[in-house]
């Protein structure tokens, strides 16, 4: 795996290096409501972690541009549809040239998003919302929308892999990142998986769940299938699901090491905040032209899905 994005081992490569842009199914994004942050910094990245564990900062998303609409005379709303459900996404006076787009754009039409993640939470309700804050837009074809669909569908079995991995693992919280870490995970998994487990309680019933959107999804691609059926699971339901099969995933699980207690002599250190893009097997890259390019190309770009 290339690491020339910087921070290829998931350690902060520096000021000026942005997040990768990670693949998502818009089905697991809608079900997440967890966002935090490592750091209570001013320029600490701020992150949502997703059922499955995925700690996203940006992501990457390409798919129908089916309504746009205005929230306020200064604000539009864009729908983005995949094969799993809708990404949301807002453009106003501080995102000139994606509103302009968006105005100019008549629905339906592929696009490309590159956005930041973001959770909303209404004053006088209980329900979490995501949206994506859009970074860039551009216009695409039905093939690169299906490489797309492919990518992300590829992501997010590895990314189940690994969360089956650590469910059977005594260790949690800070314990579980640093053994994940050791196995070689990349940090936006490594971190984002026991905060998940923490928050969410997912369970093997959502895994399959997630499972079966991934295969139903690249099944659509194929004109195998109609449509994707629907994430109904809740992340912490006990249904007694049985996992079905899953890619093998590069990580040396059973060679990692059981961390030492935090505090402890030689206590592995699992606080720091990530904010470069780490060689990640679910990710996008860092540039989003090179984003859109590679999948458009149909290639692999530097820290992408490999």
């Amino acid at each position: 795996m290339s690491s020339s994005d910087g921070g290829g081992d998931g350690s902060d490569p520096g000021p000026g290096n942005r997040e990768v842009a990670h693949r998502i199914f818009a089905a697991e994004f809608d079900d997440a409501d967890l966002d935090y942050s490592e750091s209570d910094e001013e320029r600490a990245p701020n992150y949502v972690v997703t059922p499955t564990g995925l700690r996203v900062n940006r992501l990457f998303a390409v798919g129908v541009l089916t309504e746009v609409e205005s929230v306020n005379e200064q604000t539009l709303r864009g729908r983005i549809v995949d094969p799993t459900g809708a990404f949301v996404t807002y453009a106003g006076q501080y995102q000139p040239d994606e509103a302009a787009f968006l105005d100019r754009t008549t629905p339906p039409a592929f696009v490309a998003l590159t956005g930041k993640a973001r959770t909303f939470q209404p004053d006088d309700s209980d329900l979490v919302y995501t949206s994506v804050r859009p970074e860039s837009f551009a216009t695409v074809d039905a093939d690169t929308r299906d490489r797309w669909v492919v990518s992300a569908a590829e992501a997010t079995l590895r990314r189940v892999a690994v969360f089956a991995e650590a469910l059977s693992m005594d260790e949690r919280g800070d314990r579980l990142r640093a053994r994940l870490e050791d196995a070689g995970v990349p940090t936006a998994l490594a971190a984002g998986i026991p905060l998940a487990i923490d928050h969410y309680d997912t369970g093997t019933e959502y895994l399959e769940a997630t499972r079966t959107l991934a295969i139903d999804a690249l099944e659509v691609v194929a004109d195998e299938r109609e449509e994707v059926r629907p994430l109904d699971a809740d992340p912490g339901g006990r249904g007694g699901a049985d996992l079905g099969p899953l890619p093998d995933v590069p990580y040396d699980f059973e060679g990692a090491a059981t961390p030492e207690p935090v505090g402890s002599a030689g206590a592995v250190e699992a606080d720091g905040a990530d904010t470069g893009a780490a060689d990640d097997p679910t990710a996008a890259g860092t540039d989003d032209a090179a984003s859109t390019a590679a999948v458009t190309d149909g290639g692999r770009e530097h820290g992408g899905d490999a």
